[in-house]
């Protein structure tokens, strides 16, 4: 999901457990999810975990039968042009990665 308003952008990956059972997702460390966005030369231009520190500690996070859960981060003051965004869920047991082209005017 890519939701722009107030000049900044907001991102969203939604992880959705659709199975009957309960599913454990594992973490090697404290960064659950990421996103990157890349210029229309492939570029990357802004990564959300770019200078951050996580804990270095394994986590576990439990998803409940048929539970959502949402990540979402925002890139300030991004300029007009053509982009696309990487989202990725960092599980070691059940990555995920998408991606979007968007266009900011």
């Amino acid at each position: 999901m890519v939701d722009t308003a107030n000049g900044t952008v907001r991102f969203a990956i939604e992880v959705a457990n659709d199975s009957p059972k309960r599913v454990e997702l594992m973490f090697p460390d404290g960064r659950t999810h990421d996103f990157a966005v890349l210029d229309s030369t492939g570029r990357e231009v802004w990564r959300w975990s770019a200078g951050r520190l996580f804990t270095q500690s394994i986590q576990n996070r439990l998803l409940d039968a048929h539970g959502r859960t949402v990540y979402d981060e925002r890139w300030q003051a991004p300029s007009p042009g053509r982009y696309t965004l990487v989202a990725q869920l960092r599980s070691e047991n059940y990555p995920v990665q998408q991606q979007v082209d968007f266009a900011l005017r």
